[in-house]
Parts: structure tokens; C-alpha cells; sequence
């Protein structure tokens, strides 16, 4: 059995990081399981509140080896829709807007 190390909320969705399972995302209404995305480099482990974040539409995180680039991934589908994003200098921290609308 895995431990849940973090609970992200978004109005409509809650992401459970799972020692065992990774990354899970759930539609806060009906409990449904959405995506369970697989990003490289990710270590469960390295996640935490400072490096995800979670709206209603996307998932920001942090890469575990480059600490300059974030992983956008949609909650729907569990894919990048993009490249990673990257910084010059390392991300301390990701946050998301949760009071926009992505339509």
C-alpha cells in the first residue's frame, strides 16, 4: 500500500500524490479518477507544495533533475499539450491562478 505525501485542491479537482500510484487526479465532485500522468524524470518523493501545483484544467510541476523547468500537463487527458516550460534561473516555487477560467 502507498502513502498519500500531498493533496493539491482546485475548485473542481484534487490531485493525490501516492508513494506507490504517482500522481492521480480526481473530478472533486463525483470521486471519478481522471488522469494518472506519468512525467519524466518525475520522483515522488521530490514532490511537494512548493513544486506542484493544481486548477481546475492543468498541472504545473517542477522536473526533478532541472530545477529551471516546470512540466505543464492537462487534467483530462494526463498529457504534456506542450514542451516543458523553462526559466533562467531555478523555480523555487509553482502556483497556479485559481480564479481564472481556461474558456
Amino acid at each position: 500500500d502507498g502513502t498519500i505525501t500531498l493533496i493539491c485542491q482546485s475548485a473542481k479537482r484534487v490531485l493525490l500524490v501516492d508513494s506507490q500510484e504517482g500522481l492521480q487526479v480526481y473530478d472533486s465532485v463525483d470521486g471519478k479518477l481522471l488522469c494518472s500522468p506519468k512525467i519524466p524524470n518525475m520522483r515522488v518523493e521530490m514532490l511537494h507544495e512548493n513544486t506542484v501545483s493544481l486548477s481546475d484544467d492543468i498541472i504545473a510541476i517542477r522536473d526533478a533533475r532541472d530545477e529551471k523547468v516546470v512540466h505543464i500537463i492537462d487534467v483530462i487527458s494526463g498529457k504534456a499539450p506542450n514542451k516543458p516550460v523553462s526559466h533562467s534561473s531555478e523555480i523555487q516555487r509553482v502556483a497556479l491562478n485559481q480564479s481564472g477560467s481556461s474558456s
